[in-house]
C-alpha cells in the first residue's frame, strides 16, 4: 500500500470545496450516491456542491469569514486511487 500524499489548500469561497470533495470521494472509490446517503443529503445536492454551485449558507459563511479577515485552510491525506480495493482484497 502506498503512502497517501498530504494535501493542503486555502479555501476562499464555497466553490473551492467542491472539487476537493469530488477528488477525495473519487480517490476513495465512493459514488456520489453513497456519500450523499452517508452524509444525509441528496445526490443532487452533492453534485451541485462538487460542481461549485452556490449554496447560500456557505456563501454567507464565507462572506462573514472574509469580512473578519479569517482564512480557512484544510489539510488532508489524499488516498491513492484504489487503496480501498487493496484493503478489501487483504481482508
Amino acid at each position: 500500500m502506498s503512502h497517501a500524499p498530504k494535501v493542503e489548500a486555502e479555501i476562499r469561497r464555497p466553490s473551492d470545496l467542491g472539487p476537493i470533495i469530488a477528488r477525495v470521494r473519487e480517490a476513495q472509490g465512493i459514488s456520489q450516491a453513497q456519500l450523499a446517503e452517508s452524509a444525509g443529503f441528496s445526490r443532487t445536492y452533492l453534485a451541485g456542491l462538487e460542481s461549485g454551485k452556490p449554496v447560500i449558507q456557505l456563501a454567507r459563511l464565507f462572506t462573514a469569514l472574509r469580512t473578519l479577515g479569517i482564512r480557512v485552510n484544510i489539510s488532508f491525506d489524499m488516498p491513492a486511487p484504489h487503496d480501498h480495493d487493496e484493503a478489501r482484497d487483504n481482508d
